[in-house]
Formats: structure tokens, C-alpha cells, sequence
């Protein structure tokens, strides 16, 4: 039985998994953009059902070492994962900052360079080559899971629920936010702050989720008035 705090969770990590996915629409797109149109939903769903299960997998791993009370020379497995993971997540956040403050274009630097590889092969080769893709920009995404709930239940829905709005509506959620891109920075901003949480774990430091939330909601509303006061201008 879900409480409130799971189903929270749940709307939380899907808004954010789906951000987080734009770049991953965008691969998708460009990888099958040689695809009849009339196929193209059902390979995306062959490519992304293979990336929903790796994902389960890596969760399920990174599960397990992050709740593990296993050590290597005397340091805790799970806290050299969090030290490591929340670095690499803050990295991630402030490269994509960077770039969507100098470009306003939706495809990254990184996506652009694994398109720059890419081979026209087998409709199997470029599925193969989708689901690599997600298991690389899934990376962040479930450590950042891990960092909002311990309930792997909810990271699964929340991923299945990413997943399908990959599917059938990446076309549509990309036009979205390449028109609202704010919405992708106040993502990343939050992103940053659940970084700085699992440092701060790592360490052994105590980082209270509610601070989290708060700082969620203070983005919110400063995202909130800022479009009020530019409404406002044009009147």
C-alpha cells in the first residue's frame, strides 16, 4: 500500500526521469530517423523494453552495494559509491547547466558526439545501439533515485512510466520543453542539491530530505513568479 510520501516520490522521480530523458528522445529519433514512420513507434518499443529491463538491473546492483555493509580496506562499499556517484551526479548537473546556458538547442554535446559515430546498420544494431545509450544516461538517473527513496518498487514505476512516455510521446515532450527550456534548469538546479545529499552521505554527514523538498519548492515558486512578473511585463 502506497503512502503519501511514496506517491510523492513516485511523481517526483517521474517528472524528473522524463527531463532527464530528453537526450535520450533525441538519440532516439536521430538513431531511427531512416525508420518507415509507421514502424518507428513499435522499434522504439522493442529498443526501450530491452533499456527498461538493463535499468532494472543496474538498480537492482547499485541497490544492493548502496544498503551492503561490505568494506574494502576498511572503507564501507556503499559510502565509496555514494562519494563517487553524488560527484558524478554533481558533474553531470553542471555540465548540462553549461550547456543549456550556452546553446538553447535541445541536443547536447554529449549526444552529438555518439550520433557523430553513428553507422547506418541493421534496424538489431541500432536497437542494440539505443538501449547502450540508455544504460550510459541512465547512470545518474538511478542514483539520483536512490538518493529521493529507498523503495526500489517506486524507481521501477517511475522508470516503466519514463519508459512509455519515451515511446509515445518523445516527439511531443521535446517540443515542450524546447519551448519552456526553464523547465529543464529548475530539473537540474534540484539535481545539484540531491548531488551535495549524497556527497554529504558519503561523508557520513546527514542530509534531512525534508531540506530537499524545501529547496524543490522554493525553485518552484521562484519559477512561479518569475513567469508572473514577465506576464506581467507584456501587459
Amino acid at each position: 500500500m502506497f503512502l503519501y510520501q511514496d506517491i510523492y516520490n513516485l511523481f517526483l522521480l517521474t517528472i524528473l526521469e522524463i527531463i532527464l530523458g530528453i537526450d535520450n528522445m533525441v538519440f532516439i529519433s536521430i538513431a531511427l530517423k531512416d525508420v518507415d514512420p509507421n514502424k518507428y513507434r513499435r522499434y522504439s518499443f522493442y529498443a526501450l523494453s530491452l533499456a527498461l529491463f538493463a535499468r532494472i538491473l543496474m538498480l537492482i546492483f547499485i541497490s544492493w552495494i548502496v544498503h551492503s555493509n561490505a568494506t574494502i580496506f576498511g572503507v564501507s562499499i556503499s559510502r565509496g559509491v555514494f562519494l563517487l556517484g553524488g560527484i558524478f551526479l554533481f558533474y553531470r548537473a553542471v555540465q548540462e547547466l553549461c550547456i543549456l546556458f550556452k546553446s538553447q538547442q535541445q541536443t547536447s554535446h554529449r549526444t552529438r558526439k555518439i550520433v557523430t559515430y553513428k553507422k547506418k546498420g541493421h534496424i538489431a544494431k541500432v536497437i542494440l545501439e539505443i538501449v547502450f545509450v540508455d544504460i550510459i544516461f541512465s547512470l545518474d538517473s538511478i542514483l539520483m533515485a536512490v538518493a529521493i527513496t529507498d523503495n526500489n518498487n517506486i524507481i521501477i514505476i517511475a522508470f516503466s512510466i519514463t519508459i512509455l512516455f519515451m515511446i509515445f510521446l518523445s516527439s511531443h515532450i521535446i517540443e515542450i520543453i524546447n519551448k519552456n527550456m526553464i523547465l529543464k534548469v529548475m530539473a537540474f538546479i534540484f539535481i545539484l542539491v540531491i548531488a551535495i545529499s549524497i556527497i554529504l552521505r558519503g561523508l557520513g554527514i546527514h542530509f534531512p530530505k525534508t531540506l530537499q523538498y524545501s529547496i524543490l519548492g522554493i525553485v518552484v515558486l521562484v519559477y512561479y513568479v518569475r513567469s508572473y512578473i514577465i506576464q506581467r511585463k507584456r501587459e
